[in-house]
């Protein structure tokens, strides 16, 4: 079998593990491929600098980088540094394919394809150029034409919705959506406390209907929901609308708490901390909608939140603001609601007719059958693993003289 190589501009494993990667990675290493990740532990403390997690083998690079407040300009020297410890640790390892996870390892890869014959993937996580202009234009703009000018080099590229997907095939490039999913067998070897029992702890009664939000709760636009739901109780005391908001950091779940205080309807909330990734699933099951943040930034418009599969895989269906590919996905599968514009009278007007409707039940279903029929990994990882194994036969075409 072949030799594949991720490139990672972060560390694997902390500060938070990169599941798109381990993923790709384990799906590699299941069809009988070699596999090293390198990942650049950037602003981390040292730890060893080769390890295995699931399967997986990693081997840190350390380079020290200016101040984060420095100009871009002057971090340029301590980057090309990193590529030199990368080009020699790929002459090392010698792989048949270089998967660059998102554009900062690009150069790195291109680079490195100059001197070794391998196939090149480049993974993009996200628009970046956009985020980058969403802080700095001119950034973004020259992170917009880096890409251009590397995107020749490039053999095949994964993304993660259809929009950006389009983008480059118009540049010429084959490429497949691959949406970061948990695995059909990890779902169905969950064991889930009895869901009455962990809504009774929370404080929830069987008849409440619960609004939930699980995850990073910083600069979510959640005080958008807190209005949504005092619309709902001026316009239906009755309601049996309670909201689940769970997660970190610890701040801005006070605060929310707060604007709940103020707003008249901290009775419909539960407050939760942050759990341990391992215990989600438990929480996720007791909602019967799941939120998507609101908040609109350059590259809404492209995201799908893996948390709206985490909200499938747990049978929990999604409200979701139309921003294109999230609202694409969520109709597609007939699991859940979108709601135009960003007022919280429209969320609220939603969630009360969906509460009216008694079609929760059904969406469950739905969204259950859409991460087993369509979204889970097992659905993903074949787009990923024909492209690396026809790269992979290319590179060990015999050489005509």
């Amino acid at each position: 079998m072949s030799r594949i190589a991720f490139l990672l501009g972060y560390d694997l494993l902390e500060p938070k593990l990169d599941r798109r990667v381990l993923l790709e990675a384990q799906s590699c290493v299941a069809r009988g491929h070699t596999v090293e990740v390198l990942c650049w532990a950037r602003r981390q403390p040292f730890r060893e600098l080769t390890g295995s997690y699931e399967g997986v083998t990693f081997h840190r690079l350390y380079q020290k980088l200016s101040a984060e407040s420095r100009p871009f300009p002057l971090k340029i020297p301590s980057y090309l540094a990193l590529v030199r410890q990368m080009l020699r640790r790929l002459a090392v390892f010698n792989p048949d394919v270089v998967i660059a996870a998102d554009l900062e390892m690009l150069p790195a890869a291109v680079t490195g394809r100059l001197f070794q014959r391998y196939g090149l993937i480049y993974d993009s996580h996200e628009d970046w150029p956009a985020m980058e202009a969403q802080t700095n234009p001119a950034l973004g703009f020259a992170t917009k034409l880096l890409e251009r000018t590397l995107l020749p080099a490039v053999d095949a590229v994964v993304t993660v919705c259809e929009t950006l997907a389009l983008r480059f095939r118009r540049r010429g490039k084959e490429c497949r959506v691959l949406l970061t999913a948990r695995t059909r067998r990890e779902v169905e070897s969950l064991v889930f406390r009895p869901r009455a029992e962990v809504r009774r702890e929370l404080g929830f009664s069987p008849s409440d209907v619960v609004v939930g939000f699980v995850g990073n709760l910083q600069n979510k636009r959640l005080e958008m929901l807190i209005e949504a739901v005092e619309f709902v109780h001026q316009h239906d005391s009755e309601s049996r609308l309670k909201v689940l908001i769970l997660g970190g950091p610890t701040n801005v779940r006070e605060a929310l708490a707060t604007h709940a205080v103020a707003s008249g309807v901290a009775a419909r909330f539960v407050f939760h901390p942050i759990v341990d990734y391992r215990q989600v699933h438990h929480y996720l099951q007791t909602l019967d909608i799941g939120i998507i943040q609101y908040n609109r930034v350059l590259w809404a418009h492209l995201a799908i939140p893996q948390k709206i599969i985490d909200y499938f895989a747990c049978g929990v269906p999604v409200l979701t603001r139309n921003f294109r590919e999230r609202a694409r996905l969520v109709r597609a599968s007939g699991a859940g609601l979108v709601f135009k514009g960003g007022e919280p009278d429209q969320v609220g007007k939603v969630l009360l007719a969906l509460e009216a409707s008694k079609a929760l039940p059904q969406l469950r279903r739905r969204a259950q059958r859409a991460f087993t029929e369509q979204l889970c990994w097992e659905r993903q990882e074949p787009k990923l693993l024909a492209l690396i194994d026809a790269l992979s036969a290319t590179r060990h075409l015999p050489q005509v003289n």
